[in-house]
């Protein structure tokens, strides 16, 4: 039996002898043709750029049956119909297409992928192929109109309306959902304040007041100053889209407007030299200004003009104006109002502060009246060409030939010289009726006409804001409901609002635009609802009518002049409804 060693030694021996005879054999081979595995040539290895989305060329030479192999998904070979991550063919000049896609496309950094030659038995790598990363151009900032923001469309930051500002929307789009975007401020203007409205890409931008500029937000800021805000997307960290876009402000809202203070009710001495107004919420008390009146004036570019304007009017018994006169025709330049800026030691004295006198009335005339406007240089130059048809409320039924609502916030003082004022104590109040209605036909007829039939029936409506009683029904509706005591009763007897045909009539008097008369609150016993009816003088008056429904004296009934405000109802008035035997 043959051992284990011996085996293994014949073995060996013949492996020996083998090897040598292949030897021998090759070397002929390699100096007659040349042309082995061992010895072919692959192409020089090249680095090249592709974008995601395209193809490219390549282009070699190959000393025999070759195979390229590509490591990355996202770069193919096109073959055909098809694309795979494997191609082959024969020896000779080669041109072989890839294709680089968007798949798994990374935001951080650049891909890169390996083309590698399979060749002769060898392999190697020939082509580095790299794919750039996303970039900043992904991340786009749009307007409230979808118009791109840029060089040519800088976004306009709105001006405010003094106390509230107003916010102009941006939308940001990137093409990977996945950054998270935000704002870098230090690469933004510091006027400016940018917040992220939640579950949105939308941020809200507004100018802030605070801000290390030291800009005022009355001035308008230029495109020309090159302020910008920066927004920028991050991964893991790192930015890797960032946008500037271009800014610019137009200062305060056109028609925004602050007096700081404003005089609504002045009496001025004949000489001139003293100038008093009500204070206090009551207006029981009073203020002494002294010989002038100054305000400051808050406004877009401190651009603003002065408009003074004399009137004259007749009112009756109720303070219904009957006639209204009012002079227009100096504006600026009444002969006894002055009022000019203000001058000081530097042009920021005199931009924004106005400084009102009034000269003295002659021996023998009548009293004065004059109202002090100051207008934003937009909304002036609106009206200019009409301003009394503009101002005034001069036309239909319910006209109060007063200055209209929306632009009591432009007065700066209105002024009374003289003993006598030509205006009754409050603009807005009551007018007492009775409405009665027979066969389809009404109506009305003042309380001072009942009263004089000689029927005994004595209605009255009177002002009772400074009475106990008044002051009682003043503290119930609170200063931020009712901010000026304007309080009335109409005393009634019961037979004239004893049913659906015999009925109290109240009627607004001074009523301001936008302002609605009605019940302040429903009292068991009492109806009230809107009428209209022919006076006896032959003009149609609208009323709030009241009348018993279930006999009795029922108390507590109210009515109410009520003007809504940005949202907030102001009791300009309110009439007690008292009813006798």
């Amino acid at each position: 039996m043959k051992t284990l060693n011996g085996m293994i030694g014949r073995a060996m021996a013949w492996t020996a002898m083998l090897a040598m005879a292949l030897s021998v054999g090759g070397c002929s081979d390699s100096d007659s043709d040349n042309d082995g595995p061992g010895d072919v040539t692959f192409p020089e290895k090249d680095a090249i750029t592709v974008d995601a989305g395209q193809d490219r060329t390549l282009t070699f030479s190959a000393d025999a049956e070759w195979k390229l192999t590509s490591n990355a998904s996202w770069c193919r070979f096109v073959d055909g119909d098809f694309v795979q991550t494997t191609i082959s063919g024969e020896a000779g000049d080669q041109s072989v297409t890839i294709r680089v896609s968007d798949d798994n496309q990374n935001s951080e950094k650049d891909d890169v992928a390996e083309i590698t030659m399979a060749m002769g038995g060898k392999s190697q790598v020939i082509y580095e192929i790299t794919r750039p990363r996303k970039g900043a151009s992904s991340l786009i900032v749009k307007d409230e109109s979808g118009k791109v923001i840029d060089a040519e469309n800088p976004l306009l930051v709105k001006g405010g309306n003094i106390t509230s500002p107003v916010e102009t929307t941006v939308t940001l789009e990137i093409d990977d959902a996945s950054a998270q975007l935000g704002v870098l401020t230090d690469k933004t203007a510091s006027w400016v304040t940018v917040t992220a409205l939640t579950g949105t890409n939308d941020y809200a931008v507004s100018f802030k007041d605070d801000n290390a500029d030291g800009k005022n937000p009355k001035y308008a800021i230029p495109a020309e100053e090159n302020a910008v805000i920066t927004f920028a997307a991050q991964k893991n960290g790192s930015t890797v889209a960032e946008v500037a876009i271009p800014i610019y402000y137009e200062g305060y809202a056109e028609g925004a407007l602050i007096l700081d203070p404003s005089y609504k009710s002045v009496t001025v001495s004949e000489d001139g030299r003293t100038m008093t107004g009500e204070g206090g919420v009551s207006g029981s008390e009073s203020v002494d200004y002294g010989g002038e009146l100054i305000s400051t004036v808050t406004t877009r570019n401190d651009a603003f003009e002065i408009v003074e304007i004399a009137y004259t009017a007749t009112y009756d018994q109720w303070g219904t104006p009957t006639e209204v006169n009012y002079d227009f025709s100096a504006n600026g330049d009444l002969d006894w109002v002055t009022t000019s800026k203000i001058a000081g030691e530097t042009d920021a004295d005199v931009k924004n502060r106005v400084r009102l006198t009034v000269s003295e009335l002659p021996e023998g005339e009548e009293p004065r009246n004059a109202t002090v406007m100051i207008f934003p240089k937009a909304v002036y130059d609106e009206i200019k060409d009409d301003l009394q048809g503009n101002i005034i409320d001069s036309e239909g039924d319910q006209a109060t030939h007063d200055i209209k609502s929306a632009y009591n916030t432009y007065i700066m003082a209105n002024l009374t010289q003289g003993s006598e004022s030509a205006e009754p104590e409050g603009s807005v109040s009551f007018a007492g009726y009775y409405y009665t209605s027979f066969d389809g036909e009404a109506m009305a007829m003042t309380f001072e006409e009942v009263a004089g039939m000689g029927a005994g029936l004595e209605p009255k409506m009177e002002n009772i804001s400074d009475t106990p009683e008044g002051d009682a029904i003043f503290s119930d509706y609170g200063l931020s409901v009712m901010p000026n005591k304007n309080v009335w009763k109409a005393t009634v007897p019961a037979g004239m609002m004893g049913d659906a045909s015999n009925r109290l009539g109240i009627a607004a008097v001074g009523m301001p635009e936008g302002a609605m008369l009605g019940e302040a609150f429903p009292v068991s016993g009492i109806t009230g609802e809107a009428v209209s009816a022919p006076t006896t003088g032959g003009q149609t008056v609208s009323l709030w009518s009241v009348y018993i429904a279930d006999g009795g004296k029922p108390s507590g009934y109210q009515v109410v002049i009520m003007n809504q405000n940005s949202g907030i109802i102001i009791i300009e008035a309110v009439c007690v409804v008292e009813v006798t035997d």
